[in-house]
């Protein structure tokens, strides 16, 4: 009875420091997320516990959009990753956005997503929580990395034209 109540705690133990360490997973569910589509270049369409985001190419330079989530804490692991796949090669870049609506665009944060079946992309912000630009110019400002409220997704940024091609994301870490 005592090596079994040792190795309950034991599993506890380990599925607690299992979860610290893998973090939260964001669903797709539309009542837990919505998608903020910031450009009409991007048409998504959230089906079978999959997004799939549909982009035509005429957009140019830094056309976005954006996935609300309920509010994490990345102080302590400043890392996203996402599952995707594409039909076609794609440079996908993720800023973060606090609930004050700061960006993590100080650093550029890109993964080379290519193949048509699921990959996991990490994305590192370490040392990124920093608003270096600002539409309004007014000035940088620190990003509260205890407080993200949305990842802000674009596709081929700075290029023109832009990426056409659909891209499929099946699981937010």
């Amino acid at each position: 009875m005592k090596k079994l109540l040792l190795a309950l705690l034991f599993c506890l133990a380990i599925s607690d420091i299992f979860a610290q360490a893998t973090g939260d997973t964001v669903s797709f569910n539309p009542v837990d997320t919505g998608w903020h589509q910031n450009s009409p270049m991007y048409v998504i369409t959230d089906t079978a516990q999959q997004i799939k985001v549909n982009a035509t190419g005429a957009a140019p330079g830094y056309q976005s959009f954006t996935l609300r989530i309920p509010i994490l804490n990345l102080s302590k692991n400043p890392y996203v990753i996402v599952s995707m796949k594409t039909n076609s090669s794609v440079y996908v870049r993720i800023d973060l956005e606090d609930n004050n609506n700061w960006l993590t665009n100080r650093v550029q944060t890109m993964q080379l997503v290519n193949g048509n079946t699921y990959s996991n992309y990490t994305f590192d912000f370490t040392g990124s929580f920093y608003q270096k630009y600002n539409a309004n110019n007014t000035g940088q400002h620190t990003v509260d990395s205890t407080h993200i409220a949305a990842l802000v997704f674009y596709f081929n940024p700075g290029q023109n034209p832009g990426f056409t091609g659909d891209v499929y994301i099946n699981q937010v870490l």
